[in-house]
């Protein structure tokens, strides 16, 4: 019997911005209440590339495509737009870049035919669909995740607000340029967060 699996091919951080995004969820999560926050080891900090539910456990096709494809690709500079609250998610936002779309379209490419038109249950709820633009819900046809393609966006999850909770930032939070020179397939969980790192390939 098929598992539909959540699986995310995603940026590993640097170390010490892995360190970074950890300290401030877990600074979030004091303030107010939340679904989960970065701790490095359960709820692993990252940059999706491409995530999306596989009618399987398609682990061993997916790794082997990123490998495939980190043999192509070089080393990705990142650098921080803004914090946002969106849909109670926190993020830090990242600058999307023509090398870093680029990324993401070779990935989308190769990794959205393994999907083979699956879509999460959650796609066929009609009152969540109509929450969503046109173009989302496009997206969702075509590659199974909203934000694909043009819609995709660089960014770290932080944490996931519980109902009812809201956020005031301190402002004049930065956070210098950084590389990331490694692509990982990861494990997912609940909220869209990365739970287990299964293979890491450098690029």
């Amino acid at each position: 019997m098929m598992t539909p699996t959540k699986i995310n091919v995603a940026f590993i951080l640097p170390e010490e911005v892995a360190e970074i995004a950890c300290e401030l969820s877990k600074g979030i999560a004091k303030q107010v209440k939340t679904e989960f926050h970065l701790d490095n080891k359960n709820f692993l900090p990252h940059i999706s590339i491409y995530w999306t539910e596989y009618p399987n456990r398609a682990f061993k096709e997916i790794s082997q495509i990123t490998e495939e494809l980190c043999k192509e690709l070089s080393a990705v500079v990142f650098e921080f737009e803004k914090i946002r609250v969106s849909h109670n998610y926190v993020y830090l936002d990242l600058k999307k870049t023509d090398k870093i779309q680029e990324v993401h379209s070779k990935f989308l490419f190769k990794l959205n035919k393994i999907r083979n038109n699956h879509l999460r249950e959650k796609y066929s709820n009609q009152e969540y669909l109509y929450s969503l633009t046109e173009t989302e819900r496009e997206m969702i046809k075509l590659y199974g995740y909203p934000y694909s393609a043009n819609l995709y966006h660089p960014h770290i999850t932080l944490n996931k607000l519980s109902e009812g909770e809201t956020l005031v930032f301190e402002k004049g939070f930065k956070l210098a340029n950084f590389v990331c020179n490694e692509i990982g397939v990861f494990e997912m969980g609940e909220n869209g967060t990365c739970t287990k790192l299964v293979n890491a390939f450098n690029l």
